[in-house]
């Protein structure tokens, strides 16, 4: 975790979710709670505080706890004698909670193994196991890593140019569809073409007059975009999809109404909005980073050398 700050002792985390679980349409409630380490380096592990897992529907009718943990101390509900018709509350009935202990490096749930005394809470966790996370490093999308078979987008970017090397070559029409979503910021884009061997992968972007683009020499926001797009729309899982979150300062300025209207856009219109609203602070963000006229220059000279010739649309892009 980088670029964050605490204004107290402890991290909250909440999740409310409807999913379907044997036959029956469940609401799980899930609540955690941890300390960073004192030092503040997140590298040293986070210690845990409490830990809840409640579930609604079904056979539970009433919101019936799962799994409780209290700084070690812990308390599972054996779901399979709950469900037996003679119980109703849980609470009533000491002898359907398992009590156990374990240290605090770690959750429970991530603990978690007996699926015939807990296949609700088992459930879940492999739910919250299909989650992704990603902190997509400029670097790493740039890489040529060739990973045949493994379509789903590695968590730096590292395998970004492997991912779209395969919707390429095996779903044609949803590259074309992805190809239609990045000509909105890159317009001159006419092809992404890819040049390989059996270990790396090197990725190519092209205009309609046949100059070539290196990745290497791409821009960081045409790569990251691009890495966003893929698994927001082509990334063959059901897992639940990361958000591109726009800058408070412009979030701040949208009016209730506005903000209604983005939350019923589809996730490409929302991934196109974010960058568009992005790129008004295009010329702040070059002043803060001190990229004056003359650097952005140099950029496009070195972008020339790189693709002997540079189209008419980079240099538009670079200004």
């Amino acid at each position: 975790m980088t670029n964050f700050a605490l204004d107290k002792s402890t991290v909250d985390f909440h999740v409310r979710v409807h999913v379907p679980c044997l036959g029956e349409e469940l609401m799980f409630e899930y609540e955690l709670t941890v300390s960073p380490p004192q030092n503040g380096f997140m590298e040293a592990g986070v210690g845990l505080n409490r830990e809840l897992l409640s579930v609604t529907g079904g056979a539970f009718a009433e919101k019936t706890i799962l799994l409780e943990n209290t700084a070690g101390r812990i308390r599972l509900l054996d779901e399979r004698e709950f469900t037996r018709p003679r119980h109703s509350d849980p609470e009533q009935s000491p002898g359907l909670y398992r009590e156990t202990s374990a240290s605090t490096d770690a959750t429970m749930l991530q603990r978690l193994y007996d699926e015939e005394s807990n296949p609700r809470a088992s459930h879940f966790k492999r739910y919250l196991a299909g989650w992704s996370h990603y902190d997509l490093s400029t670097v790493s999308m740039r890489a040529p890593i060739y990973r045949p078979g493994s379509p789903v987008l590695a968590v730096d970017g590292k395998n970004l140019a492997s991912v779209l090397f395969m919707l390429k070559s095996s779903r044609e029409r949803d590259y074309r569809r992805l190809l239609e979503v990045i000509k909105t910021i890159e317009p001159c884009l006419d092809a992404i073409n890819f040049q390989g061997s059996e270990r790396n992968v090197f990725m190519f972007f092209e205009d309609s007059d046949g100059h070539s683009l290196p990745a290497v020499s791409a821009s960081d926001g045409t790569l990251r975009f691009l890495a966003i797009a893929y698994v927001l729309l082509m990334q063959p899982t059901n897992s639940l999809a990361p958000l591109y979150m726009i800058e408070e300062s412009v979030a701040s300025s949208l009016r209730s109404g506005e903000v209604a209207a983005i939350r019923d856009m589809s996730a490409a219109e929302r991934l196109e909005l974010a960058f568009r609203l992005g790129d008004e602070d295009l010329e702040s963000f070059r002043a803060t980073h001190g990229l004056d006229r003359r650097s952005a220059i140099r950029l496009l000279e070195r972008r020339r050398q790189a693709t002997r010739q540079a189209s008419a649309c980079l240099e538009r892009l670079i200004g």
